[in-house]
């Protein structure tokens, strides 16, 4: 089964976020598991309000190569990102990973002047806890 959790490596963790420039306070590693095995990680920051993905990273490969395999990780990546996202009060989700931009598109982001967004509510559902 594949899961995808924040870094629990905090030694890891500081040396990946530094090299995509990340505020530690504010950034994580989420690592995408199948089983014991890692597939690849996100490294993503949170900026007043919008999640920042900064990279994604898969061992089987460079991200940027698109084939079927790498579309379903980059995606569970991406929907689990937002996720994050979402339970930590981001609303707007950034893609800064130049060579994906087509692949963000292909999901419902919109590319305007570079910078490809797209609102976290238009990939996951978020639940006003005060709702009853």
């Amino acid at each position: 089964m594949i899961t995808v959790k924040p870094i629990e490596d905090n030694i890891r963790k500081e040396q990946l976020l530094s090299q995509y420039h990340c505020s530690a306070a504010d950034s994580t590693i989420l690592v995408m598991k199948d089983g014991v095995c890692e597939l690849g990680y996100a490294a993503i920051d949170l900026i007043q309000g919008k999640l920042l993905i900064r990279n994604i990273f898969l061992t089987n490969g460079s991200a940027q190569e698109l084939n079927a395999e790498n579309k379903i990780y980059i995606d569970f990546l991406m929907r689990a990102a937002a996720s994050y996202g979402a339970n930590h009060g981001a609303y707007q989700m950034e893609n800064c990973v130049e060579e994906l931009h087509s692949f963000f598109v292909s999901k419902g982001f919109v590319l305007e002047h570079g910078i490809c967004t797209i609102p976290i509510s238009k990939i996951v559902q978020v639940c006003n806890p005060h709702h009853t």
